[in-house]
């Protein structure tokens, strides 16, 4: 009994260290410090077992549970990025936008639909829904995709940004070397207001279904995971340095900014931290409920598309994973905001 409860210790001691380290990641840029940020993905299984551990040792009334205590402390405030109660929803005033996020995956459907399958089931989304503004990732001109209601638009590479509304102005960010972009567009609404949304694309991690299934029968699973990893890391550094022509042109924006799109990571990850921290917060967070996973790829939960929004000039009124809509291999992120 001594023996297992030592093994038991140590594995929590383990276990602890690497949430607090993954916790920390967020502030590490990926350049600096190789492979540390790919622990963010880890979080949601790392947090269970932390708990476990915590509720295992106050019921054998041992000390060692604050252990996990201290390392779940170390990420005071980034716990909803797991799980949201949708706690701080506004409905105090009456919607200004509504706006949608959706990687699209060029269209060319799942689950062995086809095209006049994906067009009728996205059309019927658009319309129950009815957004503002989408903001499309993985993006190619699908005419059987009505978009006719959405008069104005910009494209570059393949992100595209729709809107009902008025686009005044409208940018590139350019990523170098990949097919994947951030455009921005300044939409005047129709109360006056004029507020810039950026429609985001960053690296993907190519994180492959098939394979991550793979790895429990591999023969070669060391060479296998370190593969897998080593190209997440690379991801990573790629996503680092997108990310800061993103938050560059955030802080030169003159107006309030909603960010929306496809980070290809999680809210534990350097890449989303580096945003947020320009004085926005997660819609999801704000307004959300549950795990809210929009990669439908694999069973893991990966919560990787989001909509941020300026937190001293919107309110959220709510924000929904819209899981009924299976064209892709990412749901879309559906919000309603109010401008303050």
């Amino acid at each position: 009994m001594l023996i297992i409860k030592l093994v038991l210790k140590i594995i929590n001691a383990i276990l602890a260290f690497i949430l607090a380290v993954a916790f920390a990641s967020v502030y590490v840029p990926p350049a600096y410090l190789p492979y540390i940020n790919a622990l963010g993905l880890l979080v949601p299984v790392l947090l269970a077992f932390n708990i476990f551990f915590v509720i295992l040792w106050l019921l054998c009334k041992d000390m060692y549970f604050l252990y996990s205590v201290m390392a779940i402390a170390v990420g005071w405030g980034q716990w909803t990025g797991v799980f949201s109660v949708g706690a701080d929803k506004d409905t105090t005033d009456t919607p200004t936008l509504r706006l949608m996020t959706y990687n699209v995956m060029s269209f060319y459907g799942q689950d062995g639909r086809a095209g006049e399958q994906v067009s009728t089931s996205v059309n019927n989304t658009l319309d129950v829904y009815s957004p503002d503004v989408i903001c499309f990732q993985e993006y190619r001109h699908f005419p059987d995709v009505n978009l006719s209601e959405w008069k104005y638009s910009y494209r570059d590479k393949n992100v595209a940004l729709y809107s009902r509304y008025p686009i005044i102005n409208k940018g590139s960010l350019s990523f170098d070397d990949t097919f994947n972009n951030a455009v921005y567009a300044d939409v005047k609404l129709s109360a006056g207001d004029t507020v810039r949304v950026y429609c985001v694309h960053l690296e993907s991690l190519e994180i492959r279904a098939g394979e991550v299934k793979a790895l429990s029968t591999s023969h070669d699973l060391s060479n296998d995971v370190k593969g897998l990893w080593g190209r997440l890391n690379s991801g990573f550094i790629t996503q680092g340095s997108q990310v800061k022509k993103v938050v560059e042109s955030i802080k030169n924006s003159p107006y309030p900014v909603v960010v929306a799109g496809d980070f290809n990571n999680t809210p534990f990850s350097y890449s989303y931290h580096s945003v947020l921290q320009e004085g926005l917060k997660d819609a999801f967070r704000e307004a959300g409920w549950g795990i809210g996973a929009t990669f439908r790829d694999i069973s893991y939960p990966l919560r990787i598309d989001h909509i941020m929004v300026d937190e001293m000039k919107f309110g959220v009124q709510s924000c929904d994973v819209l899981r009924k809509e299976k064209s892709s291999d990412h749901y879309p992120v559906f919000a309603v905001f109010t401008l303050k």
